[in-house]
């Protein structure tokens, strides 16, 4: 107990001591605590994105036994048809607990003021069990509420309840219009309820799905419990063989998939985020060498103070703890203020990581916190440790900066690789001019008798009254556009094919999209060969077609005018598929990058809308002003007039919508170069000191040199020639560790290699010029040393 007692006192007193030391030296205690408070602070706010996206269980019960089914077919995966989900329903009871079905929709609110375009999840009645959710007022859905005939009812999201009604609590029991038809309100979901992402949901509503469903849809399910993965993939693979065997036309080549719901989610953000976390890390490790190489300086300052105290009989112990204790204090502070930081970084990362899986759930919390304490335990043992052994700081300080420079070497080549692949995809032809092009979703209710006349007429009249707008250059009506859209596809079928042989080969299908006359004209895609459709092209006359260059080129040699093509038809309402005709090639389009930068040939047809109108669309509209979203009143004014029963939903230039072709690189790129930013700045740092303690150290070397002739200019290059070597040598080692770690940076270059030369020469030279740089001030200090006065000092 004495000694426990003693212990204790004695380690109050060396923390004592060590605080007043410090406060004596306040200029080292503040730069040493900034050092560690961008260090800590980086690697907190990094792993905060981490833990919430990476870490966290998703909000709910038990959401790790919730999973993602889908089919996968020859040209796409991801989505699942009617046939196959009722199929895996049966598997409710054995492997599952429950099945459900979602779609999105895009019903119009009306008679509450203005018209409104929501987003819709069109679910399953079972949809809600397999989240275990319950309503916060009301209820879900009943069961059976999802087959046609029966009430139509809908569940508000909470967000959307606050935002338009106030959290008006008798809302539940009222009814509510969607697309001009009665839903009644049942319930209001809680506000943590985001299993689709915060803002992405305004209202449920059940989905009819019917026999011949043409739409593909996601399909989650709740594992049974001691159901593991494996068993579940196995069960729905014999469903698909089974499946393929009795219907080989329409399951022939297609396989299943099956996955967490939070491996669905996180998708390809955990390589993004394994990524800065390394970068973090090694922002962390440049921060300790700095805060070290400070130590050794000290260090070597009180190096007379710590011989006399081991000539006294001090031992090791008591040699290595006022060091110790200063560097805990230290990084105590840097972390407690580092961790303030990580909070406000949290918010910076945040709003760029815009569309990212689950970025409104990033925050400092416990684990964050518990990584904090760590790094405040590491650095605490590189800064008070290594300084404490060292007794031979010239040749120590000088391995440390070697390591930073190295660390500092491998972000720079990171964020250099990145810049210039984003530079790269920047350049790329995407078929379609984007500039000055705006564009918003717009859908009509659905017609009894899926009649399209109404809807042609509709959409021209749209069109001629946007037309006429004074800052409209041209103006289209589109199912899809090169940012995405209505979703569907079909096999290139030429006239003189069987449509079942074609239907059970292995050929990819081609998108399909529904266009008006000027779509190409608006959009900046080129017309190689034939002519665009135009007013003739109506129901009464033969039906005809446009192709992009790729399907031109694959299925017809490059002549694909005049050819003719054979395509089901679908209804107005987009549900169900017809009868096949023929359809006659009258024009050859560019190629359009939709789904990847990396894409080289995307399979796309056609469609006139005059011929094939169906209830959804995109108003696509060319600016006379580079800034399309001027016109973004103008146009929702001039659609209220020409329709009031019907709204634009969020409406975003071309540009905009097809940033994700370059958002993951831009991410990585615009990160790291924040991390390759502070890395410079901390190496810098480390530079400038120990070229400075350096030149203090040799300040007698440097009076013989001048007394024995040398000029200025000579002291000035044997400063700088120093602080440039540590630099050669620290980006020769750095070379080597940065081609090692840019396999984390593989999936997302473009048009640049992990072993770029420009790249790497630009590295090396930006860091020999940050090093000489950073002697610049202790090298004109060593250039005017006065041999007088320093040779009379010693």
């Amino acid at each position: 107990m004495l000694c426990s007692s003693l212990l204790a006192a004695s380690s109050m007193l060396t923390l004592r001591v060590a605080l007043r030391s410090l406060s004596r030296s306040p200029g080292f205690t503040t730069v040493a605590v900034l050092t560690l408070v961008l260090g800590i602070g980086a690697l907190s706010a990094i792993f905060s994105a981490v833990n919430a996206v990476l870490l966290k269980p998703l909000a709910g019960v038990d959401t790790e036994r919730i999973v993602k089914l889908w089919e996968k077919f020859p040209s796409h995966s991801g989505y699942v048809r009617a046939r196959t989900y009722r199929e895996w329903r049966q598997l409710i009871g054995d492997v599952f607990d429950e099945v459900g079905g979602r779609q999105y929709g895009n019903p119009n609110l009306s008679g509450l003021g203005e018209p409104e375009q929501l987003t819709a999840a069109l679910v399953t009645a079972s949809w809600f069990n397999v989240h275990r959710a319950q309503a916060l007022f009301g209820r879900t859905f009943l069961p059976g509420e999802d087959i046609a005939g029966r009430a139509k009812v809908v569940v508000l999201d909470y967000g959307f309840w606050m935002r338009r009604f106030a959290g008006n609590r008798s809302l539940v029991g009222r009814a509510i219009t969607l697309d001009k038809q009665d839903y009644l309100v049942v319930g209001v979901m809680p506000k943590d309820f985001m299993p689709l992402g915060k803002g992405w949901t305004d209202v449920y509503m059940p989905w009819v799905i019917a026999a011949n469903e043409m739409t593909g849809f996601e399909v989650v399910a709740r594992l049974r419990r001691g159901v593991t993965m494996e068993r579940a993939r196995t069960a729905i693979e014999v469903i698909q063989a089974r499946l393929a065997k009795a219907e080989p036309a329409d399951y022939k080549g297609v396989t299943t998939g099956i996955e967490t719901l939070q491996e669905t989610i996180v998708g390809n953000s955990r390589q993004l985020l394994r990524l800065l976390l390394a970068g973090a890390a090694l922002v962390l490790l440049i921060a300790c060498a700095n805060v070290a190489n400070l130590f050794l300086a000290r260090g070597a300052a009180r190096r007379r103070e710590t011989e006399i105290r081991a000539f006294l009989g001090a031992n090791r112990r008591q040699l290595i703890m006022p060091t110790l204790a200063e560097s805990a204090v230290v990084a105590l502070i840097g972390g407690g203020l580092g961790l303030l930081a990580a909070a406000g970084i949290v918010r910076t990362i945040a709003a760029r990581l815009d569309n990212f899986p689950r970025a409104e759930e990033i925050a400092v919390d416990g684990r964050v916190a518990l990584v904090a304490l760590a790094a405040v335990v590491f650095t605490t043992v590189v800064c008070g440790i290594v300084p404490a052994f060292s007794f031979k700081g010239r040749r120590r300080t000088g391995r440390l900066v070697i390591a930073e420079v190295a660390l500092t070497f491998v972000l720079l080549i990171g964020a250099g690789l990145l810049i210039r692949s984003f530079a790269a995809m920047r350049q790329v032809d995407l078929g379609y001019n984007p500039g000055s092009v705006i564009l918003g979703f717009v859908a009509q209710p659905e017609d009894p008798q899926n009649r399209r006349e109404g809807a042609i007429a509709l959409w021209r009249g749209v069109r001629e009254r946007i037309a006429a707008l004074p800052d409209v250059a041209a103006v289209a009506t589109s199912t899809g556009t090169p940012s995405g859209g209505l979703s569907a596809s079909f096999p290139v079928i030429r006239e003189d094919e069987s449509v079942d042989k074609a239907a059970t080969s292995d050929q990819p299908s081609a998108s399909t999209v529904i266009v008006s006359e000027d779509y190409f004209k608006v959009v900046g895609i080129q017309l190689r060969a034939g002519r665009a459709f135009s007013a003739y092209d109506s129901l009464n006359s033969a039906r005809v077609a446009m192709v992009s260059q790729a399907v031109a080129d694959r299925y017809f040699g490059g002549a694909a005018v005049g050819r003719r093509i054979q395509l089901p038809s679908f209804d107005f309402n987009v549900t169900s598929v017809g009868k096949v005709g023929l359809y006659e090639i009258v024009g050859v389009v560019s190629d359009v990058k939709q789904a990847s930068i990396r894409e080289t040939a995307r399979l796309t047809l056609y469609l006139p809308e005059s011929q094939n109108a169906v209830r959804y669309t995109h108003l696509v509209a060319r600016a006379v002003a580079r800034d399309p979203m001027r016109l973004e009143r103008s146009l929702r004014h001039a659609l209220y007039e020409e329709a009031p029963q019907l709204t634009i939903g969020q409406m975003l230039s071309l540009e905009t919508g097809n940033a994700y072709l370059t958002r993951e690189s831009a991410r990585a790129m615009w990160l790291l170069t924040v991390f390759a930013a502070l890395a410079l700045a901390l190496a810098s740092v480390g530079v400038h000191g120990v070229i400075s303690h350096a030149a203090s150290r040799r300040t007698r070397e440097m009076g013989i040199r001048t007394a024995l002739g040398a000029r200025p200019a000579d002291l000035f290059r044997i400063v700088t020639g120093e602080a440039v070597r540590l630099a050669l040598i620290g980006a020769a080692v750095g070379i080597a560790l940065a081609y090692a770690m840019s396999r984390l940076l593989s999936s997302l270059l473009f048009g640049v290699g992990r072993a770029d030369p420009a790249t790497y020469l630009a590295g090396i030279a930006l860091m020999v010029v940050l090093a000489a740089v950073a002697s610049l001030t202790p090298a004109w200090r060593a250039a005017r040393t006065d041999p007088s006065i320093t040779l009379r000092a010693e």
